[in-house]
């Protein structure tokens, strides 16, 4: 909040005119430096969790079948990516109006993940479910 209490505070003072939303103005880094910082220490928090998760699945106590414990990092990973806002390091230092279509399909395609464990978790459970229902029809007798 206060990014922006300072952001609106610079542009009311020394640059009001027109659309604010403009990337050549020089006090857009007002705005911008902070989301950077913010991404890079988002990045480094990652690093650190997608480290210590490697080292919990490499610890003597877990089976030694390899091949599932590196799915289970890598499912971990996957999760973590966009709700750590990785993907955003990618294109963090890109000015805004490059690259457009690139970072719409790549914040999709990461986002994606999420909505489809998600959709997969719920089908699952309504299949079982609907499965259970079936069988519960079948074994009733019902009269009109």
């Amino acid at each position: 909040m206060l990014t922006v209490c300072v952001w609106v505070v610079t542009r009311l003072q020394y640059d009001d005119h027109g659309c604010w939303d403009d990337y050549s103005s020089s006090y857009w880094w007002v705005i911008k430096a902070p989301i950077l910082l913010a991404i890079f220490v988002n990045f480094l928090i990652f690093l650190n969790v997608t480290r210590m998760l490697a080292q919990k699945i490499r610890s003597p106590d877990i089976s030694k079948n390899y091949k599932q414990q590196y799915m289970r990092l890598t499912k971990s990973t996957l999760l973590l990516i966009p709700l750590f806002g990785v993907h955003y390091v990618v294109f963090a230092l890109f000015p805004e109006h490059i690259g457009v279509d690139a970072r719409l399909y790549f914040e999709l395609v990461l986002g994606s993940y999420q909505v489809q464990a998600e959709i997969k978790r719920n089908w699952g459970k309504w299949q079982s479910s609907m499965e259970s229902n079936v069988f519960n029809m079948a074994t009733q007798d019902f009269t009109a």
